[in-house]
């Protein structure tokens, strides 16, 4: 049995994390600046010019980091979650149309990777409806058919 990886949640909390850990980096950082320039509050016009344009400069591309960082994270996450959630669908719409379909591979030990399991367990249940069907119908009446569960309504 495949290890089991870290769940969606835990992977979206550390990226949040990360880009918390940014922010605090460029608070800090930003904090450095203004006890610098209150130092040289009492400078020369050409001085503060400089700090100034400085402080803009190393200002603007801490912004731009983290909003790259954000941005490609977002990415992550939507692909993350477009990827596997189209995965589904295809397969259930296949099965809608009555087609014969081949289970999902499980390339992740996370919440999809357990939904996926669950969806291929649906799958292997209804190719053996079909067959159990397929025996019915071709005049096989001493079929038996076992009950999936207290519920299962063609077990009744």
């Amino acid at each position: 049995m495949k290890k089991k990886s870290l769940s969606f949640r835990t992977k979206i909390l550390l990226c949040f994390l990360f880009i918390d850990f940014l922010f605090a980096a460029l608070i800090i950082s930003n904090y450095s600046m203004v006890k610098k320039a209150i130092r040289l509050d009492q400078s020369s016009a050409t001085e503060m010019s400089e700090f100034i344009q400085k402080y803009t400069r190393y200002g603007l591309g801490g912004f731009v980091v983290v909003a790259i960082v954000m941005i490609l994270i977002s990415v992550f996450i939507m692909t993350n979650l477009r990827l596997h959630l189209s995965k589904l669908r295809d397969s259930s719409t296949q099965i809608a149309e009555g087609m014969d379909i081949d289970e999902i591979p499980i390339a992740v030990r996370d919440e999809f990777g357990d939904v996926f399991e669950e969806f291929n367990q649906m799958i292997r249940s209804n190719k053996k409806q079909s067959e159990q069907m397929k025996a019915v119908s071709s005049g096989n009446l001493s079929i038996e058919i076992q009950p999936r569960s207290e519920g299962d309504i063609v077990g009744v």
